[in-house]
Order: structure tokens, then C-alpha cells, then sequence
């Protein structure tokens, strides 16, 4: 009985260092946070890194993003060398 329960004991011993070393830290992943910009593009929006903004996203869409909606804002807001721009609005989600 005794060595039933030794063998018992060694199978479930050497199971475990089977079990731990299967399960390093390296084989974890990294766990990336999502940002603003994964939102935006999950909407199909269209996200502009350099001024943090979602453009084609509704205003709903925005807000439960936390963002700051502008329904009409300048096509060319972002190019501070433009001399003329057209006259349409482009709906805009920005982030602070």
C-alpha cells in the first residue's frame, strides 16, 4: 500500500514540474492596452496620430468615446500652409 501511494505520489510531482514548466513567463503575451486610435478604427473611422483626432465617426460614437465632437470642422484645420480650402465640413472626434 505504502508504495502505491509513493508511486502515486511521484507521477503526480513530476506532473506538475510538467504542468509549471509549460507555463513560463515567456510564453505569456503582452497584454496591449487599446488606445484611441484602435477605437477609431474599430468604428472605421479614419485616425490622424499627429492631432489625435477620428474622423467618420457619428457624434454618439464620439462621446462614448469620451472625445469632442465637431460636426463641421475645416478640411484643412491640420495643414497651417494651406492658402485655399474647400468649403465642406468634415465631422471630427478629437482627444486631449
Amino acid at each position: 500500500m505504502k508504495k502505491i501511494v509513493f508511486i502515486l505520489l511521484i507521477i503526480l510531482n513530476v506532473s506538475l514540474l510538467i504542468f509549471a514548466s509549460g507555463c513560463s513567463k515567456e510564453d505569456k503575451q503582452t497584454i496591449k492596452p487599446i488606445t484611441n486610435a484602435d477605437k477609431c478604427l474599430d468604428l472605421k473611422g479614419k485616425w490622424i496620430n499627429s492631432v489625435n483626432e477620428c474622423e467618420e465617426i457619428s457624434a454618439l460614437e464620439c462621446d462614448q468615446l469620451n472625445g469632442t465632437f465637431n460636426e463641421c470642422a475645416s478640411a484643412c484645420r491640420n495643414d497651417p500652409k494651406a492658402d485655399i480650402c474647400t468649403m465642406q465640413c468634415v465631422q471630427v472626434c478629437t482627444f486631449i
